[in-house]
Parts: C-alpha cells; sequence; structure tokens
C-alpha cells in the first residue's frame, strides 16, 4: 500500500514515516507539510492512503478532504493530537468523506520537546491501516435470532464516510414527537462517539444517545453505537455489545446489528411495499460492502428498505452494494429518505 504523510511538524512526520516504511508491504507515496501542497500532489499522484494532520497551517483538514473527494478521491485518515477541541471538525471532516480519525498521544522526551508515543502510534497506524485493506472482507456470520413477539416500530441506519452530515440531513427531518425509536450504526472508534452523539444531538430535534449494554428502545429517542465491539438487538428487545472478530475491518458493524434484527417486524396484509408494522432500514454513505447483506436480510424479512443514491453520497459503496443485490426497496436521494421514512411509518397503520 502506498500511504502519503501530510503533517507540518517534522519530526512527527519522520517517525510516521519511519513505522509505515516498518509495516510489511508498505511504503511512503509522498510526503506534504501544507493543504495546497497535499491537494497537489494527490492530483498528480494519487496513493492508496492519505494521513492527515486534521488542523494545518494554511486551511484546516476538513477543507483539504473535501477538495480532495472532490477532485481526486480516495481514502482519507485523518490524525488529530486533542479530540476534545475539534469534535466538530473532526464529523465535519467525515461528512466530506474521510474515513476515520486517529488520535496520536504524545509524550515528553524532555522539558520543552514532544513527540508522539511511538509504542501507542505503531499500534494505532497498524489497526488503521489494516481497516482500510480489509474495506472490501465484509462478509461476516452473525446468528439470527428471533423475537419472541412483535415490537415497537423501529427505524436503524447505517453509515461510514460520509454519514455524519446525511444522518443529520435525515434526523432534522424527522420530527421531535416520532413514535418510532432510532438505532444508528456509524463507523467511527469508540474514543468519538460520545462526542459524535453530542454534535449529531445539536443537528436535530430528536434526543441523541449513546446504545448501552441492556437498554431497551424507546420512541422519539436515536440510539447510537458507543464501542468498537458489535450492536445487536436482543429477542427481548434491548441493546447488548458483542464482541466483534478481530480481522473484521468494520468496528461496529451494520451487518451485524441488521440480522440481529430480524423477526421483529412480521407482515401484515397491505399493499406493497408498505405492509409491515413500522419497521424500516436505511444504509447511507460509505466505502466498501458493510449493510448491504444486513438490508437484504431485513428486505426478505419484510422490511421497508431504503438505501442512498449515487449522486448524494460522498461515497457510493455501501448503497451500492445494497442496491447491486436487491436489497432497497427504494433508492433514493438524501433529501428523500425522511419523507420515506415517515410515509412508511405512516402507511402500516
Amino acid at each position: 500500500m502506498r500511504i502519503a504523510v501530510v503533517h507540518d511538524r517534522d519530526r512527527v512526520q519522520k517517525e510516521i514515516q519511519k513505522m509505515i516504511r516498518n509495516l510489511p508491504n508498505h511504503e511512503i507515496a509522498w510526503t506534504a507539510r501544507t493543504g495546497t501542497e497535499a491537494m497537489n500532489r494527490a492530483s498528480r499522484e494519487l496513493p492508496d492512503l492519505i494521513l492527515m494532520k486534521l488542523a494545518l497551517p494554511d486551511m484546516s483538514g476538513v477543507e483539504v478532504t473535501r477538495r480532495i473527494m472532490e477532485k481526486s478521491p480516495c481514502a482519507i485518515l485523518l490524525i488529530t493530537h486533542q479530540v476534545e477541541d475539534h469534535t466538530s471538525e473532526i464529523f465535519e471532516a467525515m461528512s466530506h468523506g474521510a474515513l476515520d480519525v486517529i488520535h496520536l498521544p504524545f509524550s515528553a522526551s524532555n522539558a520543552t520537546d514532544e513527540t508522539i508515543d511511538p509504542v501507542q502510534t505503531r499500534a494505532l497506524l497498524h489497526k488503521k491501516i489494516q481497516t482500510v485493506e480489509k474495506l472490501k472482507q465484509n462478509h461476516i456470520a452473525v446468528r439470527v435470532r428471533k423475537a419472541a413477539s412483535p415490537r415497537p416500530p423501529l427505524v436503524v441506519i447505517g453509515s461510514s464516510a460520509g454519514g455524519p452530515k446525511a444522518l443529520a440531513d435525515i434526523l432534522s427531518g424527522l420530527p421531535e414527537t416520532l413514535e418510532a425509536a432510532l438505532a444508528v450504526i456509524q463507523h467511527v472508534d469508540k474514543e468519538f462517539s460520545a462526542g459524535f452523539v453530542d454534535w449529531l444531538d445539536a443537528q436535530c430535534s430528536l434526543r441523541v444517545k449513546l446504545a448501552v449494554d441492556g437498554g431497551r428502545p424507546a420512541a422519539g429517542v436515536v440510539y447510537v453505537a458507543g464501542t468498537d465491539d458489535h450492536l445487536i438487538l436482543t429477542p427481548d428487545y434491548t441493546f447488548s455489545y458483542i464482541p466483534g472478530e478481530s480481522d473484521s475491518p468494520y468496528h461496529p458493524s451494520v451487518d451485524v446489528f441488521f440480522k440481529s434484527l430480524v423477526g421483529y417486524c412480521p407482515a401484515r396484509p397491505g399493499p406493497a411495499p408498505y405492509r409491515r408494522i413500522g419497521c424500516v432500514g436505511v444504509l447511507l454513505t460509505g466505502m466498501g460492502r458493510d449493510g448491504a447483506e444486513g438490508l437484504l436480510t431485513l428486505h426478505r424479512a419484510g422490511w421497508h428498505t431504503i438505501a442512498q443514491d449515487e449522486s448524494t453520497s460522498v461515497i457510493y459503496g455501501m448503497p451500492r452494494a445494497a442496491k447491486e443485490i436487491g436489497a432497497a426497496t427504494e433508492v433514493l436521494p438524501i433529501d428523500k429518505i425522511a419523507p420515506a421514512i415517515l410515509k412508511a411509518l405512516s402507511a402500516t397503520g
């Protein structure tokens, strides 16, 4: 894998390069110290992955991400040293297509000099780079467990790169009085999940909170997967987390969550496609195929399923995969998804 490194601090950049070179089958494509330089290099020589500092001297990593994804899209992992101060920028960058964020820990080598912690950074880089390499490996086996009886309405949404903005667009179009519970699986590390919940809560009138082990979904609340383990819904209609497979690129996995939902919304008589009791599955923008098989499982079980269309997807991977295998009842632009959810819920009566 050819990796580009964008960082304005020489020492940090050299340490990252050294770690990458020590990984098998990886090499440095090029380096840059400013956003402008990174955009120019990416347009001439597109790497497999860009590791880029969130705060660059000439412009923010958010703007660089947006421009690169518009002109020469590729996998981007952002680097930050201060998570708390950059929550909004982190999720805005992910809305433009950044895959994830790496929090690099610092250690003081003397009273006046700081450097990244080599042990922790090496582990973090190796994990993230492996994740990018495995994005096309998404067949995750999961045992389907059925509920003993019908449950209240559910709207479940899976998303990845570009997902934060898409989720905000959908949730802001749903009323505070919505008589359905919502659950979101967004590919984001547990380190950033609490900040993501706070950010998303500010974007809509619905209440947004982390899904906790043993918690029971309630109407009008959005529950977000909050750990690196896989979220599922158990037969007694409570959330639970199960350990993720070590070689899975998705933590948490949309497929695992979607497949745990089969049996909660049995069919009711009525005209297709609105003949279920308020169960809607949605798959949004993202790289890879996570969620496509899960959405197909829900579709076959009678759920109303929606995939985001290509024109409004930042990265048309996950929804494309769903469309190709016939998992989507509807393929819609982002501004039509909230109305379609409301229509599906109201039509079930």
